[in-house]
């Protein structure tokens, strides 16, 4: 799995770099789309957005390992006068995360070891912020972000979600 974020990164990398490259670089129409595709990062999965308006767009991730199903809904604000391109935007926004992972541990009675385990429910407020690249001349959205989790039930802990999104506008 480590040699597929590193994949996932050199090829956003590869792309951002070309597109910055290009001496007038305009956006494609994204109002009104729908873009689906994968994220990488702290939490690998489905990565999905819509863009109801120029400055606002809505992005959903779904990831699942082993012990641990993510699952995340943000709205976001972009900032284009910040970088004076609609290529390229930085975000911020607000959101609501929710996890479910299987806890474990091994208890040794006696001559017997058993597995003794129990689900944890958690439920974040996030707040991602981020740099959105639309591609010139092609249908491809890289964005790159960090936000801070904040659990809404006192037991949690806080926590850093990171994440590489390239996703496909349909």
């Amino acid at each position: 799995m480590k040699i597929f974020k590193e994949l996932v990164l050199a090829l956003g990398v590869m792309v951002a770099g070309s597109a910055m490259a290009q001496e007038e670089v305009s956006a494609p129409e994204v109002k009104g789309q729908y873009a689906v595709g994968i994220s990488s990062g702290t939490k690998d999965g489905l990565s999905v957005a819509y863009s109801k308006e120029d400055d606002k767009f809505y992005q959903g991730k779904l990831s699942m390992s082993e012990d641990e199903t993510a699952l995340s809904a943000d709205m976001l604000f972009l900032q284009p006068e910040v970088t004076k391109s609609v290529a390229m935007a930085p975000y911020f926004g607000i959101g609501l995360g929710f996890s479910e992972s299987y806890k474990a541990e091994t208890v040794k009675v006696g001559d017997i070891e058993m597995r003794v385990g129990k689900d944890v429910r958690q439920a974040n407020l996030r707040v991602p912020v981020g740099l959105l690249l639309t591609v010139p001349s092609t249908p491809l959205q890289i964005g790159m972000e960090v936000a801070p989790t904040v659990p809404l039930e006192p037991q949690g802990k806080a926590s850093m979600d990171t994440a590489l999104n390239l996703r496909m506008l349909l």
